[in-house]
């Protein structure tokens, strides 16, 4: 409801498209996916009035790179198996939004991750982070309550707490991002060996953009590892 109001005013100031449209429906059908593999890269609680409102999943398309926010099936009590893990999806609805949604239809789970899933993983961790903000912003302004725009980011550092930044912050190539969260999570994230990138959710602060860290991975002795943050 309060999209849909923030979109109305929006729209009667500038002359666009209301939320009322089919086009704007976050629970539009926008493409049928099968034979899918994806991976969950992350899962937390929100606050809400519904049972499937109260967890966000984080899932990326081993194939095609994608991120989705999955949203719960009716009838579905939530994610009660391991994260991370694979998703062997025959099924699913790929949904409409500002941030792709996915409603799992038919699929299977393997707590395992194969190797070949984690040399995915790191490719597909984006290296820059001038594209992202870019797509996280203008997500906000077509939608600034449903949009939940997630991302998988190649770090090259992660700098511990600052007066400036209490939470630490987040090195890539062409920048840095403020981290939101729990207070200790820069200090953890810098002690985790051979990190290689990290998944989460880029969120509104203040003026700018901060990352709230989901997962990290990483190598250790030389063995790949996914390491849940939340």
């Amino acid at each position: 409801v309060l999209d849909g109001l923030g979109r109305l005013a929006v729209a009667l100031r500038g002359g666009g498209s209301t939320w009322l449209d089919d086009e704007a429906s976050p629970d539009r059908v926008a493409a049928t996916l099968t034979d899918r593999r994806l991976v969950e890269l992350g899962r937390e609680r929100v606050a809400g009035l519904s049972r499937g409102s109260l967890e966000r999943r984080m899932l990326a398309c081993v194939r095609s790179g994608e991120t989705f926010a999955a949203r719960l099936s009716p009838g579905d009590l939530g994610s009660v198996g391991p994260c991370p893990r694979v998703l062997e999806v025959g099924l699913a609805e790929r949904l409409a939004g500002p941030t792709p949604g996915l409603r799992l239809l038919q699929y299977s789970v393997r707590a395992d991750l194969p190797p070949e899933v984690h040399a995915r993983l790191r490719e597909l961790a984006a290296p820059r982070l001038g594209p992202l903000l870019s797509a996280a912003q203008a997500a906000w302004r077509d939608a600034p309550v449903r949009a939940e725009p997630f991302a998988i980011v190649a770090t090259t550092s992660v700098r511990g707490p600052t007066p400036r930044e209490p939470r630490g912050r987040l090195e890539a190539a062409d920048g840095a991002l403020a981290l939101s969260g729990d207070g200790g999570i820069g200090a953890r994230l810098a002690q985790l060996p051979g990190l290689r990138f990290v998944t989460g959710r880029l969120v509104p602060r203040d003026t700018h953009l901060a990352f709230r860290p989901l997962m990290a991975g990483g190598e250790h002795a030389g063995q790949p590892y996914l390491e849940r943050l939340r």
